[in-house]
C-alpha cells in the first residue's frame, strides 16, 4: 500500500494489499448519502425494499480483518467499490469456520423487540435468533404490550424504539414496569436522547441503556448481552451508548 492511498484510506497501513474492484455504470450515488451510505438501517429504497443493513455488514467484516473499502461514485456515471485487505504470505493452515456476530452468554433468552419499522423488526429478529436468542417481534407497541400482558413472565428484555405511533418507547416501558418492575428495557433513538429528560429516566429505573441511532448489528447484540449479564442494581443513572440503532 502506497503512501498517497493510505492517506486516502486512514484505516490502512503501508504494506502489501489485496484488492478487490466492483464497479457498475448505473445512476450514481448523489454527494449527500455517499458519507452515510455505510450507516447501519441507511437506505433510499422504499419501505419493505430495504434494511440499509448490506454495507454496513460488510464494512464491518472488511474492517475486522484489517482492511478499508474506498468508494467514487459520481451521479449518473455509476460507482466503484474498492476492497483492500492485508496481504497473507504466510501459508494457511486448515480452514475454520468463523462468525460474524460477537460471542455471547446467550441461552435462549427472550427479547421483546417494538419498532414502527416492520423491516426494522424482521432484520434485528433474525439477527437475535442468529445470536442464540429467542424473539417476538412487533410494529406496534400496543400490541407487544397486549402480549406481554399474557405472559410477562416468559420475557427477559425490551429493546424499543423511541419515536413510535400510538406509544412511544417511555410510555411502553413505564407500563411494562407497572407489570415486572425487574425486566431490563433498552431504548433505541434517532435524537441523541434529546427526547428523553433525566426526570423521565429517574422514573423509570428499568431502562437500563439508552442508546442513539444508527447502530450496527454487532453492537446490538453486545448491548443486550452485558444488560442480560447486569446485576440488578441502582438504575436511576442509565448509561447512554453513542453509536445507536435503528431508525
Amino acid at each position: 500500500m502506497t503512501p498517497p492511498l493510505c492517506e486516502r484510506c486512514p484505516d490502512l497501513h503501508p504494506g502489501l494489499h489485496v484488492r478487490i474492484s466492483v464497479a457498475d455504470t448505473g445512476c450514481g450515488i448523489p454527494a449527500e448519502n455517499l458519507e452515510r451510505i455505510f450507516d447501519p438501517f441507511f437506505t433510499t429504497k422504499v419501505v419493505g425494499k430495504g434494511t440499509g443493513l448490506g454495507l454496513a455488514v460488510v464494512l464491518g467484516i472488511v474492517r475486522n480483518h484489517g482492511g478499508a473499502i474506498r468508494v467514487d461514485s459520481q451521479p449518473g456515471k455509476g460507482s466503484k467499490f474498492q476492497i483492500f485487505l492485508p496481504a497473507q504470505m504466510e501459508q494457511l493452515g486448515e480452514a475454520q469456520s468463523v462468525s460474524l456476530l460477537p460471542p455471547t452468554a446467550a441461552q435462549g433468552e427472550h427479547i421483546l423487540i417494538v419498532d414502527d419499522e416492520a423491516g426494522i423488526v424482521k432484520v434485528l429478529k433474525r439477527l437475535l435468533v442468529r445470536a442464540g436468542y429467542q424473539a417476538s417481534a412487533y410494529t406496534d407497541p400496543r400490541a407487544a404490550l397486549a402480549d406481554f400482558s399474557l405472559h410477562p413472565e416468559q420475557f427477559d428484555l425490551l429493546f424499543t424504539d423511541l419515536t413510535m405511533p400510538g406509544m412511544n418507547g417511555l410510555e411502553l416501558a413505564g407500563k411494562i414496569q407497572g407489570i415486572r418492575p425487574e425486566l431490563p428495557v433498552i431504548i433505541a433513538t434517532g435524537f441523541a436522547g434529546s427526547l428523553i429528560t433525566a426526570e423521565q429516566l429517574a422514573e423509570l429505573p428499568n431502562i437500563r441503556r439508552t442508546v442513539e441511532k444508527p447502530v450496527s448489528p454487532d453492537n446490538i447484540i453486545s448491548l443486550i448481552s452485558e444488560v442480560l449479564t447486569q446485576k440488578p442494581e441502582n438504575q436511576s443513572e442509565p448509561h447512554r451508548d453513542a453509536g445507536g440503532a435503528p431508525n
